[in-house]
């Protein structure tokens, strides 16, 4: 699924390269993006181990980032996802 590639670092999206996707498309990947995002938010992290605390939160930031980016992008583009 992209939106775990998004998490992992192994995807990234542009404005350039969101204009290759339909509404509906767009659509669909935000609700992954927030899906997954939920999910890394209720996984429980032992608080002496940073590494984890580290990547989780490096996780929850692209993610982060990615929705941010799509919402702006549908409107400017008045998608109306």
């Amino acid at each position: 699924m992209l939106a775990y590639e998004v998490a992992r670092g192994l995807v990234s999206f542009t404005t350039g390269g969101l204009r290759k996707y339909s509404p509906e498309d767009l659509n669909v990947l935000l609700n992954a993006l927030t899906l997954v995002q939920r999910e890394i938010r209720a996984e429980t992290v032992p608080v002496d181990d940073t590494l984890l605390i580290r990547e989780k939160n490096q996780k929850l930031q692209r993610l982060s980032q990615a929705v941010g980016m799509l919402n702006t992008h549908i409107r400017q583009r008045r998608l109306h996802a």
